[in-house]
């Protein structure tokens, strides 16, 4: 599947914070992926989403990203009370201050099933891939609303 078409190109202004970058990976994700025709194709009708939640509280959250030197991590895990979590964080250096517990890992959103199957699991690793993949790709082709001053 080509996504190109997906991606916006913004006008060089535009800035994200941590929360703002996670909602539009997602926005372009659910354009691609969450179809009726693509959930079927790419998830094999086995992915529900109970919820899909931005970090807002964080210290970080209203601050903009001013670099590209980090990576966008996701990894899919199963809950230690139900379902299956999908963790989006980024992690390297974002042109602010790191976090003293967390160092250079900001969270910024999480995605949640209350399936636990091994089908589940096996979608929700593949949406975790797909969620890792728009983000390179939105920031590649943005590359200087992260990296130029206001």
């Amino acid at each position: 599947m080509n996504i190109d078409s997906l991606i916006p190109v913004y006008d060089e202004k535009k800035r994200f914070t941590p929360p703002a970058l996670f909602d539009e990976m997602i926005n372009i994700v659910r354009q691609a992926f969450f179809t009726d025709e693509a959930k079927h194709c790419v998830f094999n009708g086995k992915l529900e989403l109970d919820y899909i939640l931005s970090e807002q509280y964080q210290w970080y959250c209203k601050k903009q990203i001013c670099d590209i030197g980090f990576d966008i991590v996701c990894v899919a895990h199963y809950g230690s009370s139900e379902g299956i979590y999908i963790n989006v964080s980024l992690y390297g250096d974002l042109g602010i201050e790191s976090d003293p517990e967390d160092g250079r890992r900001y969270y910024i959103g999480t995605l949640k099933t209350l399936s636990t199957d091994f089908d589940a699991m096996r979608a929700c690793g593949e949406l975790a891939g797909i969620i890792t993949a728009v983000g390179r790709k939105l920031i590649c082709q943005n590359y200087k609303n992260f990296t130029t001053s206001k």
